[in-house]
Order: structure tokens, then sequence, then C-alpha cells
């Protein structure tokens, strides 16, 4: 695996996505998408995330945060406080005047919504200025100013770095990545550091590393191993002997994005250590 780039971004580079790590990385995309015993619901819930009410970026709702949204975050075992959600939402208005010169002097994020209020009229005016299939590695810097924006619209006194992510996740899985502590911990990404989104883009831009090429060789493999294990019932291909073939893994895994794939296969690796 090419270290210049990781080095470039002051990141680790993750054994697991070294290509002689294929089979370890497939398996644990398999698992991830595995049903509990019986199939009465998902091993891990958070392979109901993207899909969970038709997804967040679809055209019906792709500019607005929806309670599906909600709800589909708190399968990553988060939840979003309760006047947050309303906020996001829209189901409670407010002046935005306060909102705005907060967030223009860098403030917002350290305010309560009580004072600082989220903008759900604002966000959807940012969410309209980010196409839905724009990937991070094709993200121009004026993509990236907008999700800055964006970000700051969210994020606030108890709505911190890994709830934000996994909203603008939902609603952009292939531009926004999932950030929380297992990722972090497994990239080696610095306290304090807040250039994740252009470090990842650095890394999925270098043709020598070809991370999207891939990521999308995972996805298609762990696609074939899915529909072989829910064939076979064999749980051969699963890191968990509590678990049983996913019946719909297969398609599941199939519509996951780059970004996804990425944070699924680092989650559980991280997981497993």
């Amino acid at each position: 695996m090419s270290a210049d780039v990781w080095n470039d971004v002051r990141w680790d580079a993750p054994a697991i996505l070294d290509p002689a790590c294929t089979d370890d990385a497939v398996r644990h995309l398999v698992t991830y998408f595995a049903d509990l015993y019986g199939h009465t619901g998902p091993g891990y819930t958070g392979a109901m995330f993207t899909e969970f009410g038709g997804g967040g970026d679809h055209p019906e709702v792709a500019h607005a945060f929806t309670a599906e949204d909600i709800v589909a975050v708190s399968t990553l075992s988060v939840d979003i406080d309760p006047l947050h959600a309303l906020q996001l939402t829209g189901a409670v208005t407010s002046e935005g005047a306060e909102a705005r010169s907060a967030i223009e002097r860098g403030e917002a994020r350290l305010q309560d919504a009580t004072s600082v209020p989220i903008d759900a009229v604002e966000i959807g005016r940012l969410l309209a200025q980010l196409p839905t299939d724009l990937d991070l590695a094709d993200a121009t810097d004026e993509d990236l100013a907008v999700t800055d924006l964006l970000w700051a619209e969210v994020r606030r006194k108890n709505l911190g770095r890994t709830r934000a992510s996994k909203l603008l996740a939902r609603k952009r899985p292939r531009l926004c990545p999932v950030i929380d502590s297992v990722v972090v911990a497994q990239l080696g990404h610095g306290v304090g550091r807040t250039d994740f989104f252009v470090s990842l883009r650095t890394v999925l831009q270098d043709a020598t590393l070809g991370l999207p090429a891939h990521l999308a060789a995972l996805r298609e493999s762990a696609v074939d191993a899915a529909m072989d294990a829910a064939r076979s019932g064999s749980p051969d291909q699963l890191t968990r002997s509590d678990l049983v073939p996913g019946l719909h893994a297969a398609e599941r895994i199939g519509r996951l994005s780059d970004l996804r794939v990425l944070d699924i296969v680092l989650w559980m690796e991280g997981q497993t250590r």
C-alpha cells in the first residue's frame, strides 16, 4: 500500500485496506449485513442506516431533514436531542439572524440550540447546492466550503462531531463520511483536527493508492460472498457465530457508497481488535 499519501495527510494507513487483507474486509461487510437468528432483524442495526425510509438522499427529501433521518441516525447508536430534532426537521422555527451571526463568527458549534437555534431553511438551501450524486473524491474546494457551512449549521453544543457527521452522511452518503471514535482511531486522526473531509478527499484522489477502485472491488466481492452465504446458509463468511447470513445482504451491500464501505470496514476492524 502506498504510504506517501497517508503521510501527507498525517494519517495511519489502515492494514485492513491493504489488498492482502481483502478477504478479511469482505467478511467484515458480509457480517455487518448478517441477520439475527430467525431473521428477526439485522445483527447490526446500522445495516439500515442509508436505506431506512428509502434513504435520506432520495429526491422527495434530499434537501431537508425528516423524522426518518433522525430514526436512521439512531441505528448508528446515537440519539438526537428532541430540541435538535425539532429544529433540524423544521417542526419549530425561529428568527435566524442570531444563528447567522454566530455561525459567521465560528461560534455556533459552541452554543446551545436554545440560544442559537438550528435553521432548517438554511440547511435546505445548503443541501440544494450539493448534488446527491457528488462523490467526495470529485468534490471541489467550493463544494467543501458549502459542506463546511452545512456542518456549522448543524453543529451545536451536545450535537457534536459524531452526531453531526452521521446526520450529514445520511443526507449525502457519497460526499459526507461518518466520523466517530473508532474510525478516527483507525486512521490516527489527531485530537482537535478539523480537516477530516479534506484529508479523506486527498486520500481518495491519490492515483497511486487507488482507494476508490479498491472500495468498489470490496463491494463487488462482498455482494458475491453474501449471495453465496445466503444460498448455502453457511456462516463461514461471517466473523460472528451468533449471526446468520442476511437474506437481503447482497442487495444492501451493492447499494453502498464508497464512503459507507470504507466506514463499515474500518469500524468493524476497530471493533474486532
